[in-house]
């Protein structure tokens, strides 16, 4: 739930972006692939994954918001702050043994697969630090703001989210982000 989560600051090494970095995100319900259109996938109002294939980076953030303007805004479509790119990183439980999503204006959550006694996938994702599968399913989402908890058929709003890897300098600030996965989740 939402008291257990964890706010932590999470190193990214400044040398990050030089490394070759690719995440390929596809998206699941029931079992089959759902295909977005422009980067929108639309679901039905229960559970659904997100499949999860890495290469070159162990773990990266995830901003997620169902305000449509700090979407386009951490996009450099709009023109609001974006607290995301400012703050540090949430760890949610290992293993995703809850089945859930933090909802954010104002941090991002870190998704990550260490080995296979640490990660946030569901259990038993394949690969090392560098190079590794995994599946994350939703069932339901952290509201962090209103702290509360609802499941996936209880929202209400598109969901909008942005995977992504942060590059900082000596004194943490960001210089760079790259951003590896962006869609909207539109309901049914």
């Amino acid at each position: 739930m939402i008291k257990n989560c964890i706010v932590a600051l999470f190193l990214f090494s400044t040398s990050m972006s030089s490394k070759a970095q690719e995440l390929k995100v596809r998206v699941f319900q029931d079992n089959k692939e759902v295909v977005a259109e422009n980067d929108t996938y639309t679901l039905s109002k229960k559970t659904f994954a997100f499949q999860i294939e890495s290469k070159g980076a162990e773990g990266f953030l995830v901003g997620a918001t169902t305000d449509e303007d700090v979407y386009k805004s951490a996009l450099g479509e709009a023109d609001l702050e974006v607290a995301w790119f400012e703050n540090t990183g949430m760890a949610e439980s290992l293993f995703n043994a809850e089945k859930r999503m933090f909802i954010c204006n104002d941090a991002p959550s870190y998704w990550y697969f260490s080995s296979a006694k640490d990660h946030r996938m569901d259990p038993n994702p394949k690969g090392d630090a560098t190079n590794w599968v995994g599946r994350r399913s939703i069932q339901g989402f952290d509201i962090i703001e209103e702290d509360r908890a609802i499941s996936v058929k209880d929202l209400r709003k598109p969901l909008f989210l942005l995977f992504y890897a942060p590059t900082y300098d000596a004194d943490y600030n960001l210089i760079d982000k790259k951003i590896l996965f962006k869609a909207v989740l539109n309901w049914k």
